[in-house]
């Protein structure tokens, strides 16, 4: 199969920044909402067909990764749609090494295949300009039965294929091909990921649209392509491909709703001056666990070297799939979920990285324990969670909760439901409920009374605002 691309557009939209070592990282400005790797696929025999006819919305694409998307393909000989190579959208056609492309007279050649340099490919620029892809923007691919000098015979068919991309210059061709079975085929996003490359990432309010299909008639006539007999899409409904991989119609894809942001404050960090986590800690709030100390001290009267530290509190996930936590230590490293040790790497070496894998549920808190030891020269510490719909990252601040950590103010409340549990107190205290903090008092309360009950009005699961 040759490949034909045409147009671009578009700047990055990626951004560098610093890390707490000062180490550069690559990374997405917008929020991740959608991942998609999905290679499935509709297919319809619709018979004596004399021609065809899909349009597609362009997407918003949120990273700078590769895929294809509004797929039309004629059985295996002529394939159209649109390809996300960085920086933008381009439209391709792939016709048999065999069939006649590019002859339209506004096509400039550029003869190429990407994959073996042989020439048997090329770059149309139609109406002698590029064509810019914007988000949002209304493509169409026909292919129809012609009789111009730009024939095939498509078992029994002579088929044409072009495209309109809503510039006011109408259909423009693109290519034809030879004979195939009058079997139809369109795609939603399909990605095939190299090494090196991130999976299509596309918001939830802006997924990718199936506008229309329609069919040409043995007796000329265009009319939507709609009934369960013939295919199943229904004209009338627009297709809003979301990240979830079905096998029955587009007409049943779930509803893709944005995992919240979350609103966590990190991990409570415990910092001993010695390498058995023993003694009084120095004790803070880290907002992450992302730490390349080398030669220094992590903070207070802690030693550069001969330390150990513990971090505790909760993470929340995003997605309910199989995670795959890692850690980068310098030197020993332990690691637990809801009490089960997945990372046991208590020794001395140079920067390691140690993974396991666990299945989450998107928005449950589950307790987590990392310790560390650092003996001498570097230390290193870094904790990563990677999924199907993740990319690997230092697991954010938004999806973790400090055990025993103070608000900042009163309690967020939740819902109507009232409960006051009631406390004693001489010199200041704390409560929490399910690991949220829902009330505090420092000094005694009430001052005039330390014996009395001190009222702490809670509804449901107050967070920390």
């Amino acid at each position: 199969m040759a490949l034909l691309l045409l147009g671009a557009l578009g700047p990055t939209g990626c951004v560098a920044w610093a890390g707490d070592d000062g180490e550069e990282s690559l990374g997405v400005a917008t929020q991740r909402w959608g991942s998609y790797d999905l290679t499935s696929s509709y297919t319809g025999n619709v018979g004596d067909t004399r021609g065809w006819i899909v349009e597609w919305e362009v997407p918003e694409l949120l990273n700078e990764s590769t895929a294809w998307t509004a797929v039309g393909q004629w059985y295996n000989n002529l394939e159209s749609g649109i390809y996300h190579y960085p920086p933008g959208w381009f439209v391709y056609y792939f016709a048999d090494d065999n069939g006649v492309t590019g002859n339209h007279p506004s096509c400039a050649y550029d003869w190429h295949n990407l994959e073996t340099g042989v020439p048997i490919g090329g770059t149309c620029r139609l109406g002698g300009d590029l064509i810019a892809l914007q988000p949002g923007q209304h493509v169409a691919f026909k292919y129809e039965s012609c009789t111009t000098e730009r024939v095939a015979d498509v078992n029994g068919s002579q088929i044409c294929l072009y495209v309109d991309v809503n510039d006011g210059k109408g259909w423009q061709f693109l290519a034809e091909d030879d004979p195939g079975n009058i079997e139809m085929y369109t795609h939603d996003v399909e990605h095939w990921a190299s090494e090196g490359q991130v999976t299509p990432e596309i918001p939830c309010d802006a997924p990718i649209k199936m506008l229309r299909q329609e069919v040409k008639t043995t007796a000329g006539t265009w009319q939507p392509l709609s009934g369960a007999s013939t295919w199943s899409f229904n004209q009338f409904t627009p297709y809003a491909y979301q990240n979830r991989s079905l096998t029955t119609s587009p007409a049943t894809w779930e509803a893709c709703t944005p995992p919240p942001d979350g609103n966590g404050d990190g991990l409570r960090g415990e910092y001993f001056s010695n390498t058995s986590l023993t003694g009084t800690p120095f004790v803070r709030t880290d907002p992450m666990v992302a730490f390349g100390w080398g030669t220094s001290s992590p903070g207070g009267s802690v030693p550069a070297d001969g330390f150990s530290a513990r971090w505790t509190g909760q993470l929340v996930p995003r997605y309910t799939e199989t995670y795959t936590l890692s850690t980068e230590s310098d030197d020993g490293v332990r690691l637990w979920v809801n009490g089960t040790l997945l990372i046991d790497n208590w020794t001395d070496h140079s920067s390691t990285l140690d993974s396991a894998t666990l299945s989450l549920v998107a928005g449950q808190p589950y307790d987590v324990r990392l310790e560390y030891y650092e003996n001498s020269v570097d230390a290193t510490i870094r904790l990563f969670w990677s999924s199907p719909s993740q990319v690997r990252e230092v697991i954010p601040q938004s999806r973790l909760h400090a055990a025993g950590a103070d608000c900042s103010g009163v309690p967020a409340w939740a819902s109507a439901q009232v409960y006051t549990p009631g406390t004693r107190v001489t010199d200041g205290g704390h409560l929490w409920v399910a690991a949220q903090q829902v009330w505090w008092s420092n000094p005694a309360c009430p001052p005039s009374n330390p014996t009395s009950w001190c009222p702490a009005d809670w509804i449901d699961q107050g967070a920390c605002q």
